[in-house]
């Protein structure tokens, strides 16, 4: 593997925080004033929530250095990559979608889980999501009724 994948937490990864910035809001759902915080400590008391389980959030490293924050769900199995936010700095150099590669090349690993099928809504909007996750091998599945919404899926190759 090519990065160092941490579990989240709130306390020693406070600098992620940072990283909402107005770029990282249009590109989350995380605009509210609740930040990565908020959105982790949602999911965490979740009651249907197993940490390790059916929900990850992972710091993703080049080396030393955090680049990305990212999230998984699985519910009747079906994996949904539930954010990604790469650093200000960081972004549009394709890290995010090297590491949503190395995400499903390497789910085994990082995740204990191997993903051979995931999705990933996005706003049709945000050109930088869309970009990143076809890089990463999605693509455009359908889009949501009400139009607000795109749905992207990924299939492992054999």
């Amino acid at each position: 593997m090519r990065f160092c994948w941490m579990d989240y937490s709130p306390q020693p990864h406070a600098f992620v925080e940072t990283w909402l910035d107005e770029d990282g809001k249009y590109c989350t759902g995380m605009d509210d004033e609740d930040g990565v915080e908020g959105y982790y400590t949602y999911w965490a008391n979740d009651p249907n929530t197993v940490m390790g389980r059916n929900f990850w959030c992972k710091v993703v490293c080049d080396g030393d250095t955090p680049f990305a924050f990212l999230s998984v769900f699985e519910y009747e199995g079906v994996f949904t990559v539930g954010e990604i936010l790469v650093a200000p700095g960081k972004r549009g150099r394709g890290l995010g979608s090297a590491a949503l590669k190395e995400l499903f090349e390497d789910s085994k690993q990082i995740l204990g889980h191997c993903i051979d099928r995931a999705e990933a809504v996005i706003y049709p909007s945000n050109a930088p999501s869309k970009r990143a996750f076809e890089k990463a091998g999605f693509r455009f599945d359908h889009a949501h009724p009400d139009g607000d919404v795109w749905y992207y899926l990924y299939e492992r190759r054999s």
